[in-house]
């Protein structure tokens, strides 16, 4: 048996520029998406992963630096790198 989950949803009034309105009903108009809210959607979700990506570049980043000003051995260097990273790499 499938049971329908009909979660609750709010509406956000956003006011875009002419040219992202069009490009975002072009989208529509194609058939990629069924309605501007799967846009938005969408991009949202594709948001949030970026800025996911862009915080563990920086967690290496910084991993990385603390393994440089360890002066540790490079034989060893990508071992105290992972393990710096911890549960994220």
């Amino acid at each position: 048996m499938i049971r329908m989950v009909h979660l609750s949803k709010k509406t956000l009034t956003v006011y875009l520029d002419p040219d992202m309105l069009d490009r975002i009903e072009a989208l529509v108009a194609r058939g990629l998406y069924p309605n501007s809210s799967a846009v938005a959607a969408e991009a949202f979700s594709l948001l949030e992963s970026e800025l996911k990506q862009r915080a563990f570049e920086q967690q290496l980043r910084r991993a990385y630096e603390v393994c440089q000003a360890a002066n540790i051995p490079p034989a060893r260097s990508m071992t105290a790198f992972l393990e710096t990273l911890g549960d994220n790499a």
